[in-house]
């Protein structure tokens, strides 16, 4: 063996570059089996002991691990730390996350949290929601990718709370460079949220996007049939990898204000200091009354005019986001649903159709 190479040798080893081959970490490796299934049961199945139903009503709990099994033993994951992804070490207080998908009341957990002095972030996009334009996007606002901080875990450490896309893509990532983060996951029933989150977004072409899944993103987009299914696979994989007093819930099926009260009480746990910041806001305010408060005041923002849509009306929503404030709260009005194309037969035997039979009726012609 020539000089040169003993001398390489003899480097590498000192400087331990000759190591084992490094295996790459699966989807199964951050969650086996037993403990989807497991996670999967927490979401779907009413629990008894707090004597509430599921948070997702979903019924075939075998498609769901077949799914999984079909990702889990193929999709990598980011082993951490990394260039990108350093371990967090400048934080006063620990980063707060909320691992759920977008629309599932994440813009009015985002102004809860601002209001009780949390700088937050959540993505509001390159375009207009409402008008499909082009829009300045603020960094202190938003999270507006890696390639614009020195490295992912930067970029986010600059909020004290985080959600809405990207945070779902990389939530392991997140995870792993936060240790001693305080975790939420906001839920909502799938079909639903499918829905929603395709038409309130539809200048945004919400129906190209590709949701969230294990370690990454679902390999189809939106409009795709597996949707729905898809959905309860990453919040089943979410739920199973996530610190164990990290609170799942759903506004959509919970009530907003013992929601709240969770979410403080988890908060005041890891001593995290609250500033509250709305109007008529007082030292001497319960939790209680400051969950009510806040209640109030973020369904009325602005921004959460699709909440207001569907908490009351759409004209409300509209006046709202317009920056107007609302004459009155109505109750939605029921469409009709009595059909203009059906008809019946009067007793001699004359077809006319519904609406012109209530006219009759109405002018005693029946």
């Amino acid at each position: 063996m020539s000089y040169l190479v003993k001398l390489f040798l003899g480097v590498s080893l000192l400087l331990g570059t000759l190591t084992e081959p490094q295996i790459a970490l699966k989807v199964i490796d951050t969650c086996p089996l037993d403990k989807f299934a497991a996670a999967l049961d927490s979401l779907t199945k009413p629990d008894e002991n707090a004597k509430t139903g599921a948070i997702i009503e979903w019924n075939d709990r075998e498609a769901v691990i077949n799914r999984y099994k079909s990702i889990a033993y193929i999709r990598n994951c980011t082993q951490l730390p990394t260039t990108e992804w350093p371990i967090s070490t400048n934080r006063t207080n620990p980063l707060i996350i909320n691992a759920g998908e977008g629309t599932t009341g994440t813009r009015f957990l985002n102004c809860f949290m601002r209001r009780i002095g949390l700088p937050s972030a959540h993505t509001r996009g390159e375009k207009d929601g409402r008008t499909g334009e082009e829009r300045a996007r603020d960094n202190r606002t938003e999270f507006l990718g890696c390639s614009h901080y020195g490295s992912c875990t930067a970029g986010w450490d600059q909020f004290n709370y985080i959600s809405d896309s990207p945070v779902a893509y990389q939530i392991w990532e997140l995870l792993q460079s936060h240790p001693d983060a305080i975790v939420f996951q906001s839920l909502r029933q799938p079909q639903p949220w499918k829905k929603s989150r395709i038409s309130k977004h539809m200048l945004q072409n919400a129906n190209k996007w590709h949701q969230a899944g294990p370690c990454g993103m679902a390999d189809h987009q939106m409009d795709h049939e597996d949707t729905e299914l898809d959905y309860v696979v990453y919040n089943a994989w979410a739920r199973c990898i996530l610190p164990p007093r990290s609170i799942a819930f759903s506004f959509f099926s919970m009530k907003t204000h013992s929601v709240l009260l969770k979410i403080m009480r988890a908060l005041r746990l890891r001593r995290i200091p609250l500033i509250l910041r709305y109007p008529g806001a007082t030292r001497e305010k319960t939790m209680s009354e400051i969950a009510h408060d806040l209640e109030e005041v973020c369904g009325a923002e602005p921004l959460n005019a699709t909440y207001i849509a569907m908490k009351r009306n759409k004209s409300i929503a509209d006046a709202l986001a317009a920056g107007k404030q609302p004459q009155r709260l109505t109750r939605p009005r029921r469409e009709s649903t009595i059909s203009e194309t059906k008809e019946d037969k009067t007793p001699e035997g004359i077809t006319i159709s519904r609406p012109w039979k209530r006219l009759t009726n109405l002018l005693g012609f029946s």
